[in-house]
């Protein structure tokens, strides 16, 4: 799994809807992610596109209802150590080109300065 790129975006940027009050960073890290559900084992490639100490913005062919909970497991710069979240789901939204859903995530458990920069390049 690749890791492109990582820049700071603002918090509070120019958008109304974000509500985020942690700084976020862009990035492209692969990720599956899929519901915690009884009985359902299954789940789906997308990315993260951002990531701050209190969410992620996910990208995924997949669309997951709000206040879903679901797991989100990104690969680390480490071998077959990948790195696990639980997440509620706080909006999905259609990507503009109709491929796929823009996932804004809430951490169940804050991550720390240091979980958060080893995620990134």
């Amino acid at each position: 799994m690749a890791t492109v790129g990582a820049q700071e975006t603002a918090a509070g940027s120019a958008r109304s809807a974000d509500r985020r009050g942690a700084a976020r960073y862009e990035c492209r890290l692969e990720a599956f992610s899929g519901p915690i559900a009884k009985d359902i084992g299954l789940s789906w490639l997308g990315k993260v596109v951002n990531i701050s100490l209190t969410g992620l913005r996910l990208e995924c062919s997949r669309r997951f209802e709000s206040g879903t909970f679901i797991l989100v497991e990104l690969e680390t710069k480490k071998p077959h150590a990948p790195v696990r979240f639980f997440a509620c789901v706080i909006y999905s939204r259609q990507l503009p080109s109709g491929g796929g859903w823009a996932i804004g995530c809430e951490f169940a458990q804050k991550l720390g300065d240091r979980e958060l920069k080893a995620l990134l390049p």
